[in-house]
C-alpha cells in the first residue's frame, strides 16, 4: 500500500471534485491513514464513494511506441516499423476486469456506499491516444459494457478535456 497517491491520481481526484462542485454538489475528501485501496475516497452530498483510478492505455502499450528496431530483429534487413494500437474498448474492458474483483474489499475497507472507476489518460499534456473524439468515447462506453462488474459509475479524465461524462452509470447521485 502506498502512503501517497501518484501524480495522476491526485490530478484525477482534483478534476473529479471540480466537476461535481461545478455541478452544484458538496464534495469532501475524508481523512485516511493510507491513500490507497481505493485510490480516492470521496464524499459527494454526504454519500461516501470508493473510487479507484486506472490509466488507459496501459503502460505495456508504450513499450513499442517509437521503438527503433535492430537489424538483427529482422534478419539483417532494414525496416521501418510504427506500432500504434488504438483499441480503447479493449483497454477499458481489460482495466475493468482487473479492478472489479477488488471492489468488495474497497467497499468493506472504507464503508463506502458505491464504488466508482476513474479512468485517466497519461497526465502529460501531449498524450495522444485518448482524445475527446466521439468514436473514442463510444468505444470506451462499449468497453465499459463488455463485462459484468461492480462499479456504479465509470468516468474518464484527460488533461486536455477534463472529466468526460460517464462511460457507465447505474445510479445517479441526486442533490438533496
Amino acid at each position: 500500500m502506498r502512503k501517497e497517491p501518484t501524480k495522476a491520481e491526485k490530478l484525477s481526484a482534483e478534476a473529479l471534485s471540480r466537476a461535481f462542485i461545478q455541478d452544484g454538489h458538496d464534495v469532501k475528501f475524508p481523512q485516511r491513514t493510507t491513500q490507497d485501496k481505493p485510490d480516492i475516497l470521496i464524499e459527494i452530498d454526504n454519500i461516501l464513494i470508493a473510487c479507484e483510478c486506472t490509466q488507459i492505455p496501459p503502460s505495456y502499450i508504450y513499450q513499442f511506441h517509437q521503438k527503433k528496431h535492430k537489424k538483427t530483429d529482422w534478419n539483417d534487413k532494414e525496416i521501418l516499423s510504427i506500432t500504434r494500437p488504438n483499441e480503447p474498448h479493449y483497454w477499458l474492458a481489460d482495466a475493468i476486469n482487473k479492478k472489479s474483483e477488488k471492489v468488495p474489499g474497497y467497499l468493506s475497507r472504507t464503508n463506502a456506499k458505491f464504488a466508482w472507476l476513474l479512468v485517466h489518460s497519461p497526465v502529460e499534456k501531449n498524450q495522444f491516444f485518448i482524445k475527446n473524439r466521439s468514436w473514442i468515447i463510444e468505444a470506451l462506453k462499449h468497453g465499459a459494457h463488455i463485462n459484468k462488474h461492480l462499479f456504479e459509475q465509470i468516468y474518464l479524465w484527460t488533461p486536455q478535456s477534463g472529466i468526460i461524462n460517464y462511460l457507465f452509470q447505474m445510479k445517479l447521485i441526486k442533490q438533496n
